[in-house]
C-alpha cells in the first residue's frame, strides 16, 4: 500500500456516484530517476531541471521523514542570490515549465483519465516560513477541446495550508469539485505540490507528502460508524458533533468551503465535540468524517449564518 496553475472555480462540491479508472504515477514516491546532479521523482516533473544549473534543488528524496516505506517528497523554498528571488519547490505529475523572473510555471502531459474521482487522499507535513506563506496541494482534470484545438479544465481541487506547522505525518483529504455543466469525462489528470505562495515565497517553507490515492468515497463509506449527528444547521456560533456509534473509534472531520479549502480540522475523540465556526463566512460548508487509516465515515454539508 504504498504509496500557474491554481484553477478559480465557482462550482460546490458535487459527489461523484461512479469509480475512477486512473491511477497516480509513482503516490508513494519510492521510485526516483537519476538525471546527473539531480534526482526526480518517477513520473513526476520538478522544478529542479532549471534550478540544477546554479547548484540547487528545492525538490528531493527524503529518506528520514517518510509515512510508509523508504521515502517522500520534499519540497522547500529555497533564495537564489544571484537572482535575489526565493523560489519555491514545485513538483507535477505532468511536464513543468518555469521562467524564473518574475517566477511562474505552467504544467503539462498529465496522467490518463477517463473519470472524476470525487478525492485526491495522502498525507502531508510541513514547515511554514512565514507569517504569509502557504504550502499548496492542487489537482486538476481537463478535456481536449477539437473544435478549439485547446484544453478545457473539467474539474479541479486547491487545497491552501498556512496556519501551522505540521510536523508529524497528517493526512489530507481534497474533494475534487466539477467544472463543467453537464460533466464531461476528462482524458488527463493533475497533481501539483508548491512548498510557497508564488507571491510571498519564503526561504525554509518546506512540504513533505507522501502515499497519495484517488477515491470516490462511495464504495469505502464505514456504514457501522456513520452515526454522528452535527447541530445546530444552521449554525452561527459553536457546531456540535456527537458520536453516536457503539464502538467509538477515533476519527477526524474535515470541513471545506465551497472553493475546496480546508477551512477547520477537529478530532472526534469525545462524545461531543464542538467546532467554533464564528470565523467562518455565511455560506455552505461541507464536512468529511474519516477515520486515521482514511476510511469515509460520513460526508454531508451545513450552512453558517
Amino acid at each position: 500500500m504504498k504509496k500557474s496553475l491554481l484553477i478559480a472555480a465557482l462550482i460546490c462540491f458535487i459527489s461523484l456516484p461512479f469509480a475512477f479508472g486512473q491511477t497516480i504515477p509513482n503516490p508513494g514516491f519510492e521510485s526516483w530517476v537519476n538525471h546527473g546532479n539531480y534526482k526526480d521523482p518517477a513520473g513526476w516533473g520538478t522544478i529542479n531541471y532549471l534550478t540544477a544549473a546554479y547548484g540547487f534543488y528545492p525538490v528531493t528524496k527524503d529518506s528520514v521523514n517518510f509515512h510508509s516505506g523508504t521515502s517522500s517528497m520534499k519540497l522547500q523554498t529555497t533564495h537564489f542570490s544571484l537572482a535575489n528571488v526565493n523560489v519555491l519547490g514545485a513538483a507535477t505529475t505532468g511536464k513543468i515549465t518555469i521562467v524564473l523572473t518574475p517566477f511562474s510555471y505552467s504544467v503539462d502531459s498529465g496522467f490518463a483519465a477517463n473519470t472524476i474521482p470525487q478525492n485526491l487522499k495522502g498525507y502531508y507535513m510541513d514547515t511554514i516560513g512565514g507569517p504569509r506563506d502557504s504550502v499548496y496541494i492542487v489537482t486538476f482534470y481537463t478535456k481536449w477541446n477539437a473544435a478549439n484545438s485547446r484544453r478545457d479544465t473539467v474539474a479541479h481541487g486547491r487545497l491552501a495550508i498556512g496556519t501551522t506547522n505540521m510536523t508529524g505525518w497528517t493526512p489530507f483529504t481534497l474533494p475534487i469539485n466539477i467544472d463543467s455543466v453537464p460533466t464531461v469525462f476528462p482524458d488527463s489528470g493533475y497533481v501539483v505540490f508548491q512548498s510557497s505562495r508564488i507571491d510571498t515565497a519564503t526561504a525554509g517553507s518546506t512540504l513533505w507528502v507522501d502515499d497519495l490515492s484517488l477515491t470516490t468515497g462511495i464504495d469505502e463509506i464505514d456504514p457501522l460508524n456513520a452515526n454522528y449527528d452535527l447541530y445546530p444547521n444552521p449554525v452561527a456560533g459553536t457546531l456540535f458533533i456527537s458520536n453516536n456509534n457503539f464502538f467509538k473509534k477515533e476519527a477526524i472531520i474535515n470541513i471545506f468551503d465551497e472553493m475546496g479549502k480546508n477551512v477547520s480540522t477537529a478530532n472526534l475523540n469525545q462524545d461531543i465535540t464542538t467546532v467554533n465556526t464564528k470565523f467562518l463566512a455565511s455560506g455552505i460548508y461541507f464536512y468529511q468524517i474519516v477515520s486515521l487509516n482514511q476510511t469515509m465515515m460520513k460526508k454531508g454539508k451545513f450552512i453558517v449564518q
